[in-house]
């Protein structure tokens, strides 16, 4: 019995892995055997999950054989996640709800304001039905923001303090991947899913080198190239890229080269192979690789 229950964590416990979006993270892992907390792997389904349907599932299931505290916080998670998302679709007062999209090639400028969430579906199929030249390059890989906003009635004066309220993601195919209650920020922060890159104090095995050619993904889903220019990796941080779409790398102008990094949480970095690159992008990584060994970051 207890050997069983013991192949049903490690079964589940490589389930849990294979959430993590970085194919060189999870190798890592593997060769490594690294040993992950139960609160680790809590959050890493919580902030990894592919949609809010997969997020409860495996929640509840990992609820089953964690230890009381941990299975409390893994249903209590699941059960919000639901509750935010079902007031989400409700407006009782009057709320209107924000529509942007986000097509392969970047945000795509507009917004679109609906009076309730079933509009909110149906306008996203009118945009692909007027613009379909804006997802055919990358079938699949068009997302959705909406914002739940409030509307002044001349009763509910206190919202002149809020600019929204709820704030929802939806993937390519209108499913919700995460949802945030605004109001609830202040009051507990571990029940908020602000942005996709957030998982609270997990440590992740170092699988990366200073000057590494990487590809990730950025805070508005989209794939990037960039060099690592980072030598340590410290538990529960970002790792610093610069993107070769920065104009720092694309210029070959590196003196404000600060200004260009962004910070990404480790399952949303790869390693990238040089083959993968223009010639364009060849050129700016290895001229940007060299400065970096004559002028290392720090």
């Amino acid at each position: 019995m207890h050997e069983n229950i013991r192949k049903g964590d490690i079964i589940m416990t490589d389930e849990i892995i294979r959430l993590l979006p970085s194919k060189s993270l999870r190798d890592k892992i593997r060769e490594t055997e690294y040993a992950f907390s139960e609160e680790d792997l809590l959050y890493i389904i919580y902030a990894y999950a592919p949609s809010n349907e997969k997020r409860t599932e495996m929640l509840f299931r990992f609820a089953e054989t964690a230890s009381p505290e941990i299975a409390e916080h893994a249903r209590s998670f699941a059960e919000w996640d639901k509750a935010v998302f079902d007031t989400f679709r409700k407006n009782p007062n009057g709320e209107i709800y924000e529509l942007c999209v986000f097509t392969p090639g970047g945000f795509e400028g507009n917004s679109y304001y609906c009076s309730s969430y079933p509009a909110v579906l149906e306008r996203i199929d009118i945009f692909h039905k007027e613009y379909p030249y804006k997802i055919s390059q990358v079938p699949g890989k068009a997302k959705y923001k909406i914002t739940k906003l409030p509307v002044f009635n001349g009763r509910n004066t206190d919202v002149v303090y809020y600019y929204s309220i709820d704030l929802c993601y939806l993937d390519a195919d209108k499913n919700p991947v995460y949802v945030c209650d605004d109001s609830i920020i202040y009051k507990n922060d571990r029940y908020c899913r602000i942005a996709p890159h957030h998982v609270h104090h997990t440590h992740f095995p170092c699988f990366l080198g200073y000057g590494d050619l990487v590809k990730y993904t950025d805070n508005n889903f989209f794939e990037r190239y960039g060099v690592c220019l980072q030598k340590h990796q410290g538990p529960d941080c970002g790792i610093r890229v610069l993107s070769l779409d920065s104009n720092c790398a694309a210029f070959h102008s590196y003196e404000r080269l600060i200004e260009d990094i962004d910070l990404i949480l480790p399952p949303y970095v790869d390693a990238a192979s040089t083959d993968e690159l223009d010639e364009e992008k060849l050129e700016d990584y290895l001229k940007l690789k060299e400065y970096l060994k004559d002028h290392p970051y720090t």
